[in-house]
């Protein structure tokens, strides 16, 4: 779990749904965002969410560039995709308080 992660994303202004779930793959990374490759369905059961909801919050967050794939998914031997969380684009999503 990175605690140095975290209070980034509660700050970032990011639709809920892609916030928590976000959230939930920091539990998962190290401090530099990496090491992220929790299932889907994990993510969602944890999260409160559908699936389909889980993976379309996981395309936003690929598409805004706030998480990045590493690894793809190998079903043969059961592994999920590995993720990277991008700090330096998620510190853009950050609200600046006056």
């Amino acid at each position: 779990m990175s605690y140095r992660i975290q209070p980034v994303i509660w700050s970032a202004t990011l639709p809920t749904v892609a916030k928590i779930v976000l959230l939930k793959m920091a539990d998962h990374a190290d401090d530099e965002g990496r090491n992220v490759y929790p299932a889907i369905a994990k993510v969602a059961k944890a999260c409160g969410l559908s699936v389909r909801a889980t993976q379309g919050a996981v395309k936003h967050l690929r598409h805004v560039g706030a998480l990045i794939e590493e690894r793809p998914a190998d079903c043969a031997r059961r592994r999920p995709t590995e993720y990277r969380i991008d700090m330096v684009v998620l510190a853009g999503f950050v609200r600046n308080f006056v």
